[in-house]
């Protein structure tokens, strides 16, 4: 569980940081690519969740249908990283929409 100290009280990470999906399936590590299951070893491949809570909220459901189709055991697990880390150039700041 991550510290709510850390994060905003429903799960917002601070600037610059971001959750993804980690599934292990067997003894390989995959990120989760999109909604449908699909999985890469890749990490710029993984959907980028902007809330902890959110994509926690996927875990269950993603581990059944990844079982259900492979027959193996999955575990997912929420992992917080740095924006830039998964997405290379990133800006490290916030920038306000106009009209927000």
């Amino acid at each position: 569980m991550i510290n709510e100290k850390e994060e905003g009280p429903r799960g917002e990470a601070p600037n610059g940081n971001a959750y993804i999906l980690q599934i292990t399936v067997g003894d390989r590590v995959y990120c989760l690519a999109d909604l449908q299951c699909s999985l890469s070893s890749n990490i710029q491949d993984s959907m980028v969740f902007l809330n902890h809570l959110a994509a926690e909220s996927y875990a269950g459901t993603i581990e059944h249908l990844i079982e259900a189709q492979t027959g193996m055991i999955a575990t997912a697990h929420v992992v917080k990283l740095s924006l830039s880390g998964i997405i290379p150039k990133t800006a490290n700041e916030c920038i306000p929409s106009p009209g927000i």
